[in-house]
């Protein structure tokens, strides 16, 4: 059984205007250079129909769906974020400890700094270290929307899968959601999961 070659891209949604190595123009790059059949995006299929990319993140609206337009690649929306995630509904410290925990993985990423220490399984687990922090303190709303967001993405990236099973495949997800994704990929018989410089 021949298996679909997917890569997930970690991204790193305003970071990426910040003069750090891995920045619009080296996502871009990446991207132009692996030239995969298929490109996931974080947005929502209805919003991408209608080009109302406003609410996706910058690496979306003005790096990868710009780019991808302007090749072969089809650009598949996988599903969009929501403000309701990892979310303290009731602030007070719950919501001042889940902005220093925004800080430090804005901090790690920063630090590491280009698109293959950002994409390693280190910052990969520290990234899932931090966020499962988060789904503790936020409480049951922001980690029902949480795991409501990434069982949604998963089965979307699932059914580009099945419709598509010789394609390569890169989906570019905010970095945090390596963690959550990587391990249900694996799991799957019909998924090569690689790391997106072998895709």
């Amino acid at each position: 059984m021949n298996k679909t070659r997917i890569a997930l891209l970690g991204t790193l949604s305003d970071l990426h205007k910040q003069p750090i190595r891995y920045d619009l123009d080296e996502l871009k790059r990446i991207v132009t250079e692996l030239q995969p059949d298929l490109l996931g995006v974080e947005a929502e299929r209805g919003e991408f129909e209608r080009d109302e990319l406003s609410r996706a993140p910058v690496e979306i609206s003005e790096a990868l769906v710009p780019l991808a337009r302007r090749s072969d690649m089809v650009v598949v929306p996988i599903g969009a974020g929501s403000n309701m995630e990892l979310h303290a509904s009731n602030g007070g410290l719950p919501a001042a400890v889940i902005r220093r925990l925004d800080a430090m993985i804005a901090r790690v990423q920063k630090t590491a700094n280009d698109a293959r220490k950002v994409n390693s399984a280190l910052i990969s687990s520290t990234c899932g270290l931090i966020c499962h922090l988060e789904e503790y303190v936020c409480g049951e709303q922001g980690r029902q929307a949480w795991e409501a967001t990434n069982q949604k993405m998963l089965a979307n990236i699932l059914a580009m899968v099945q419709r598509d099973p010789a394609a390569r495949v890169l989906v570019a997800v905010q970095c945090r959601r390596k963690h959550w994704l990587e391990p249900k990929l694996l799991r799957r018989s019909e998924i090569e999961l690689v790391d997106y410089w072998e895709l």
